[in-house]
């Protein structure tokens, strides 16, 4: 077995771990964002107006937890790439600079620091909002202070998901920042995706494909909440070829089970009954995928946005045509974004 399919192995596994300390962190994070907007809502309930304009300098700083966090992925990725290959690389060390890397999250990439910032700047935005809105309509503070308290959960929910998205930005940035500095023995970075019908069609289409070490490649995350990782492919010379059997894990139609580090999100999606494939694809691109007429890449443009099924008719017009099965029928979902 290759040293790519140990690779895969291992960082499939170590993606679990990466998500169970997104969501301590992610938690902690929320948290305080709670307390910032519990801390306004009294300040608005006691007539301090000029509390609310002070309370986000509490806003909590992720640069030093996100930089120890890229220095703790970067020595994973190396001795994942040194016991898994006949490499010997070294991880590096990450600092506010290197940590200003981009997030290629759909529809707009940005730096994971203006990531934090846009944050922090929408959620003042919007409560300074529900304040002078409030004021203007001559709502009782105490209206005002209860507005503010019911975002509560909505701002919980997107504070979670901003830092499922920076975990991930990080994982995937220390794992190609420590792979193009070791290039001598790396050929290039492998896009793997989660097996489960909740990923992403752009994240279906790039499982399996290898980019080379440049700024025009794409890199996990590809959306917000993204789940996909990346892997080293090693020269030759370098591969291990050891009798190691590559597993990856996948929530499919029968549950969790262990799929061979080989499978592709396509090749293992077509190995699910019908009714998973309608969940994880719609029902309608389902059917032009079990019938072979448009592969997961065509679902997507190559920016990540997903084409609707008007858009995928007029691109791809033959997909549409009878088949010796009879007519494919999509005039109920005819333009629909599913």
């Amino acid at each position: 077995m290759s040293s790519n399919q140990f690779f895969i192995d291992a960082a499939s596994r170590h993606a679990i771990f990466v998500q169970r300390f997104s969501a301590g962190f992610g938690g902690s994070f929320s948290d305080e964002m709670e307390a910032i907007i519990e801390a306004i809502s009294e300040f608005i309930l006691d007539g301090n107006l000029d509390g609310v304009n002070t309370a986000f300098e509490s806003y909590p700083d992720l640069t030093q937890q996100i930089i120890d966090f890229a220095d703790s992925e970067s020595e994973f990725f190396a001795e994942m790439v040194n016991q898994g290959s006949k490499a010997n690389i070294v991880p590096l060390n990450f600092s506010p600079e290197i940590m200003t890397s981009i997030m290629d999250v759909t529809p707009q990439p940005m730096t994971m620091a203006q990531a934090v910032s846009t944050f922090s700047r929408s959620k003042r935005n919007q409560i300074q909002n529900i304040v002078s809105d409030g004021i203007l309509n001559g709502r009782p503070l105490a209206r005002i202070s209860k507005d503010i308290s019911n975002i509560t959960p909505l701002v919980k929910r997107q504070s979670m998901s901003l830092v499922r998205t920076l975990t991930n930005a990080t994982t995937s940035n220390a794992a190609r920042n420590t792979y193009a500095a070791n290039d001598d023995v790396l050929l290039g970075y492998e896009w793997v995706s989660t097996l489960d019908s909740l990923t992403s069609f752009i994240c279906m289409s790039r499982d399996g494909l290898v980019y080379p070490f440049s700024d025009n490649s794409p890199l996990p995350p590809a959306h917000w909440s993204c789940r996909s990782t990346v892997v080293p492919k090693v020269k030759p010379e370098f591969d291990l070829l050891s009798a190691v059997s590559g597993k990856r894990p996948s929530v499919g139609a029968d549950g969790a089970q262990l799929q061979s580090a080989r499978v592709t999100y396509s090749g293992w999606l077509r190995k699910q009954p019908a009714r998973f494939q309608d969940e994880a694809l719609g029902p309608a691109r389902a059917k032009l995928f079990r019938a072979g007429k448009l592969s997961l890449e065509k679902f997507v443009d190559n920016t990540g946005q997903t084409y609707n099924l008007r858009e995928l008719r007029a691109l791809n017009p033959m997909a549409f045509e009878r088949s010796a099965a009879g007519p494919f029928n999509v005039r109920r979902t005819l333009g629909q974004n599913i």
